[in-house]
Formats: structure tokens, C-alpha cells, sequence
């Protein structure tokens, strides 16, 4: 069985090759089927693979979860304005409040990233 958390970066790298048009031709024929199934792409005949929008919301979610997660580790902002105008929205950052000071991860924000990618057995958030 695959690790979830596998799966879910396989089809996102998937998904940024196909968005970035950077798949070969045997690449697109051979392109995942489960990126079909999960409604993620879809197979054109006159065009080729395509992503859809629930595929869009993928790729959207995942650079998100990204951006929190380098925000957690780093203290830097992310340089997508729509995915740092989300993680403002949603009340998982907090934007420095003077000069000098860091931007930093709420409560909410380390709840999400736990609930993503669950704690080692003993672990505790702090």
C-alpha cells in the first residue's frame, strides 16, 4: 500500500509537469490514470491531456500547504500573492506587525500542517 502523503506529491508533481508543458508526448499517453479517475485531468482528443478544475484546486491547495510549511521552517513569506492572500484569509499566518519582525504561524496554521502530515508516536506540537 502507498503512503498517502506519497501519493498525493506524485500526482501533484504530475499535475505541475502537465501544467508546465513539460511532458513528452509518450508522457502524456502514458499520463497517470489515476489523475483521470481522481478528476483530476482529463484525456482530449484534439488536445491532449488537460487539467480540470478540481485539479486546478489540487495544485492550488498543495502550493498552500507548501508555503505554510517553508513559512513554518523559514519565516519567509511565500511569493504567490493568491496563496499568501489564503493563508492571511484563513487566519494561518500572522503578517509582521513592524519592522524587523518575522511572519509567523498561527495555532490554526500548525493544526492544519498536523493534520496533513501527522506527528511521530510521542510527539507533541509546541
Amino acid at each position: 500500500m502507498r503512503d498517502y502523503q506519497e501519493d498525493r506529491r506524485r500526482l501533484y508533481h504530475q499535475l505541475k509537469c502537465l501544467a508546465a508543458g513539460s511532458l513528452s508526448i509518450e508522457e502524456q499517453r502514458q499520463l497517470d490514470r489515476e489523475l483521470v479517475v481522481r478528476g483530476l485531468a482529463r484525456q482530449d482528443e484534439e488536445h491532449g491531456p488537460t487539467i480540470t478544475q478540481k485539479g486546478r484546486q489540487f495544485l492550488f491547495h498543495m502550493d498552500c500547504e507548501d508555503a505554510l510549511q517553508q513559512l513554518f521552517q523559514f519565516k519567509e513569506a511565500p511569493s504567490d500573492q493568491q496563496v499568501l492572500q489564503w493563508l492571511l484569509a484563513e487566519r494561518f499566518v500572522l503578517a509582521p506587525m513592524h519592522a524587523g519582525a518575522q511572519w509567523e504561524v498561527t495555532a490554526r496554521g500548525r493544526g492544519w500542517l498536523e493534520s496533513l502530515a501527522p506527528l511521530p508516536c510521542g510527539s507533541r506540537a509546541g
